[in-house]
């Protein structure tokens, strides 16, 4: 059965208990794929306490094929296991791809209008930035 927090509190599994047995409930719920920490709470009473995986767990999406993985927190694939993108090289191209589009943007220009001869007719202004792109 999942267990879900109220109130960002973390559902209490076992409290009152000696270390040993408290072990023995860390084992069993961990054999069966849940996530539980075990602490002391007094002298020589201890609780135990359900984590959701929201607290302990991230999700890895690759960028080009979209698989999805769940990593520990704090941590990062180098990688896709799926395709093999090195996720550096890719970081790198969107940065450098994002660098050429704000100078493609910043040499813009629109066109303007400008009066010229007898007959007040317009032609397009010639940008003076000296931008090649």
């Amino acid at each position: 059965m999942p267990v879900s927090p109220v109130n960002d509190v973390e559902p209490i599994i076992l409290k009152a208990t000696d270390e040993a047995t408290g072990n023995k409930f860390v084992e069993a719920i961990r054999g069966c794929g849940g996530v539980c920490e075990l602490q002391v709470v007094g002298a020589d009473d201890w609780s135990l306490t359900a984590m959701t995986k929201a607290n302990i767990v991230d999700f890895f999406i690759c960028p080009s094929c979209e698989h999805e993985e769940e990593i520990e927190r704090g941590t990062k694939r180098d990688v896709c296991p799926e395709c093999g993108l090195v996720i550096a090289k890719w970081e790198e191209k969107m940065r450098e791809e994002a660098e050429k589009e704000k100078s493609v943007d910043a040499c813009f220009v629109t066109p303007g209008y400008r009066e010229t001869g007898a007959k007040n007719s317009k032609r397009n202004a010639k940008s003076s930035s000296g931008c090649r792109h």
